[in-house]
């Protein structure tokens, strides 16, 4: 998720960051999700050229477009995991964006195959279940109240979208990974077939806590957006510590993922003020 506000904001770099000077939501925008890919992308392929003499600031995104020489004489090969073929408007925005641009190509979409979990066969079983499950529950509970309560018009960057016509011309993988508690490891023979697809980087928009050999599978990585400024709060839920705590600022990051928890190497972080009435 990403921490933004859905209304006009001074955005000031202050040591490689981006502060907000208003108030953020809880509200992965479908644009600033995008842009903070595409940026990072685009810096790969393009080399970032200096300011005209005597400008101040660094270059924008539109003067690094323009260049004529990439560093790479071909489009990136740009790999997606996803839960399912249905994912939020923010997802299906970026993959959007993605297939749209010209220097770079969708070649491989990673779907998590996992089946649903198989009955419980006895009610102590079913029991075990449901008092295991009490704390996600009421956190479910709370986020659908205050979406309820506080979601404003516009379009809802988490309603379902169908992304089959947004990648048709890709190759799609239906893996299903090792999952002990909370991880998922790709099998050897799916991080072979990842291999063979010569990605250059993967975006990871599904799956829980990828670990293993699939984070080297792409010389550039899996790349994540993650909720929470990682130097101060790690793992879940989105916003809930900030809130508590009340903690002034929240933050996200683009992060290329390692076994670390939440400790990968930070490619963008934005910072915003923290909203305390809600999530959105």
């Amino acid at each position: 998720g990403v921490r933004s506000s859905n209304v006009n904001t001074l955005g000031i770099e202050i040591a490689g960051e981006t502060r907000l000077v208003q108030p953020a939501r809880w509200h992965p925008p479908c644009s600033e999700s995008a842009a903070r890919i595409g940026m990072a992308l685009t810096s790969m392929v393009f080399p970032t050229r200096d300011s005209e003499p005597g400008s101040a600031g660094s270059p924008d995104l539109g003067s690094a477009l323009d260049i004529e020489s990439p560093a790479f004489d071909r489009p990136l090969r740009i790999g997606v995991l996803l839960d399912s073929l249905t994912a939020p408007r923010w997802v299906a925005k970026i993959i959007q964006d993605l297939v749209a641009a010209p220097f770079l190509t969708l070649s491989v979409v990673i779907v998590d195959g996992t089946g649903k979990p198989s009955p419980p066969a006895t009610w102590r079983e079913w029991f075990a279940r449901q008092r295991a499950a009490v704390p996600y529950r009421l956190w479910e509970w709370y986020q659908a109240a205050d979406y309820r309560r506080f979601r404003g018009e516009g379009a809802d960057p988490f309603e379902p979208t169908d992304v089959t016509p947004l990648v048709q011309g890709a190759d799609l993988l239906r893996v299903e990974p090792l999952r002990v508690r909370f991880v998922d490891r790709f099998r050897p023979q799916d991080v072979q077939r990842v291999r063979e697809a010569h990605l250059d980087v993967m975006l990871r928009f599904g799956f829980r806590i990828v670990k293993g050999e699939i984070l080297e599978a792409a010389p550039y990585g899996i790349w994540s957006l993650h909720h929470d400024d990682n130097r101060s709060y790690r793992g879940g839920p989105a916003l809930f510590w900030e809130i508590h705590e009340r903690n002034p600022e929240s933050g996200a990051i683009l992060q290329i993922l390692t076994d670390a928890l939440d400790g990968g190497k930070v490619l963008y972080r934005s910072i915003g003020a923290t909203n305390f009435a809600s999530l959105y």
